[in-house]
């Protein structure tokens, strides 16, 4: 359960009275403030004129006019600093920090505070519901997972097998022919060479359709190396290189950040395949504070991001990256410039200091190549 929405912390010591006066409409604030100095100006500009030489009576005027500017302006200043608090409170907000809150001025008037409370319960609504979305995405995700898993397991154990078991009794079948062939059982040796042959392909197809669900080394080895095993696969016959520098973050991750670092890399890598036609990718893992950040970089053709991301129901796969940033409580950005490459830079909270920084020293691999 959330917790309940909490007041900003508010001023105490001062006098009950200074309260009451702080506490004025910020309306009365001014107009009283402006209506005290004026009068307090032409008073003191007529006692001015009575009592100074006529060659200084100019001069004292134009000080006194711009003191009472000088504090017409402070006191409005004064009264306007809680609408600035809000105003700075919602920006912090709008680049991610809801944690963020208002506080009460000492300045501020009954309407106001009642305004700076409203606008802190929405803020702790908001945080709350985006708590609960990321949970929810987040056992969504995990459900998602398991279900690629059993597919995986099924397609694997079950229908690959079977067809394992279908060409073995082929090339019996084969083998029980005489050879050379007679005239009349060339076409079934035929058939039967052609029915092996697709029945080849197609538990090639089952295998790669089964390892891109779920690859079993994502078990077995951990999502770094499942990602270089699925570099080594997909730039096989090419002239890509992967390059990998730094060292493996797996240790550091929680088991969503591992796997939104394995998933989010794996689309990153699959479209800079596909789609930029690059020579070299470039993968960089380092810790820095309380965050695992991966760069993910080629030099391929690159794209327009903007126009990108404008259209996401054209683009899912960014859409899909960044929410799995998202859930895993991490940060996703991608540069790139057409003509000039691409960069992927993955930022994900650190639950284990297994491993240290390669800046600090620590002895894990650095400029492998898968």
């Amino acid at each position: 359960m959330p917790d309940p929405p909490r007041d900003p912390p508010e001023a105490h010591g001062s006098s009950p009275w200074a309260d009451r006066l702080l506490r004025v409409s910020l309306y009365a604030k001014i107009v009283g403030s402006a209506t005290l100095l004026i009068g307090g100006a032409v008073v003191a500009g007529a006692l001015v004129a009575r009592s100074a030489p006529d060659p200084f009576v100019k001069g004292w005027l134009a000080v006194g006019v711009l003191l009472v500017a000088g504090a017409n302006a402070l006191v409005v200043f004064l009264a306007l600093r809680p609408l600035r608090a809000i105003g700075s409170v919602v920006r912090r907000v709008e680049v991610g920090d809801l944690e963020a809150r208002v506080p009460v001025s000492p300045l501020a008037d009954r309407e106001m505070t009642r305004v700076v409370k409203v606008v802190n319960r929405m803020l702790d609504a908001l945080a709350a519901a985006r708590e609960r979305e990321r949970s929810l995405a987040a056992r969504i995700a995990q459900a998602e997972e398991m279900e690629r898993k059993r597919l995986a397991n099924e397609l694997l154990d079950g229908t690959a097998q079977l067809m394992s078991s279908v060409l073995v009794q082929i090339r019996l079948a084969r083998r029980g022919l005489p050879d050379p062939l007679p005239a009349a059982l060339v076409p079934s040796g035929a058939a039967l060479e052609a029915a092996r042959r697709e029945g080849s392909e197609a538990l090639e197809g089952i295998a790669r359709i089964a390892r891109g669900l779920r690859p079993p080394e994502l078990d077995e080895l951990g999502p770094t190396r499942a990602l270089e095993v699925q570099a080594r696969h997909l730039t096989r016959g090419t002239r890509v290189r992967v390059e990998v520098e730094g060292t493996p973050p797996d240790a550091c991750l929680d088991s969503d950040g591992a796997l939104a670092l394995y998933r989010i890399l794996q689309e990153a890598l699959s479209n800079a395949l596909q789609h930029g036609n690059p020579t070299r990718v470039r993968i960089r893992y380092r810790t820095s504070g309380d965050q695992v950040k991966v760069d993910l970089s080629d030099n391929g053709s690159g794209f327009d991001v903007t126009a990108a991301t404008a259209w996401p129901d054209r683009h899912l796969g960014i859409l899909r990256m960044h929410e799995r940033a998202r859930y895993a409580g991490g940060r996703l950005r991608i540069s790139s410039v057409p003509g000039r490459g691409t960069r992927v830079r993955l930022e994900l909270p650190l639950v284990s200091r297994g491993l240290t920084s390669p800046s600090t020293g620590s002895p894990g691999p650095r400029g492998r190549e898968s």
